[in-house]
């Protein structure tokens, strides 16, 4: 049998890898030519800490709000905002326990 049906696979596989790679840095190069990249990451930063504590004071909850989720949800954004989220120490200050989700933990035990 030729191994040379995988050695193209892999071949084909790094390509794919170096693409990807090119990708995402070409998103980031469009993302710095956009309007809120200007702002600096000091000022997002805030803007982010300043949301969570509005909607805390409006009376919700942090098991409503689920905080470490928005976090999260932020981070997801681009590049600009994950690096504001984490250089942020404030924003850590505080990790909320959430409720596990019991389909999760039932699928986990099941397994």
């Amino acid at each position: 049998m030729s191994s040379a049906p995988f050695e193209s696979q892999i071949v084909l596989d790094r390509e794919i890898a170096r693409l990807e790679h090119d990708l995402v840095i070409l998103k980031r190069r469009r993302n710095v030519l956009s309007p809120v990249s200007r702002i600096p990451p000091e000022l997002i930063s805030n803007i982010f800490f300043l949301s969570l504590r509005f909607l805390q004071a409006d009376g919700i909850t942090p098991e409503e709000l689920h905080p470490d989720e928005t976090k999260q949800a932020i981070c997801a954004v681009c590049h600009q905002w994950r690096e504001a989220v984490f250089t942020e120490p404030k924003l850590w200050m505080e990790i909320h326990e959430t409720p596990q989700r019991r389909g999760t933990w039932t699928l986990f035990e099941e397994i």
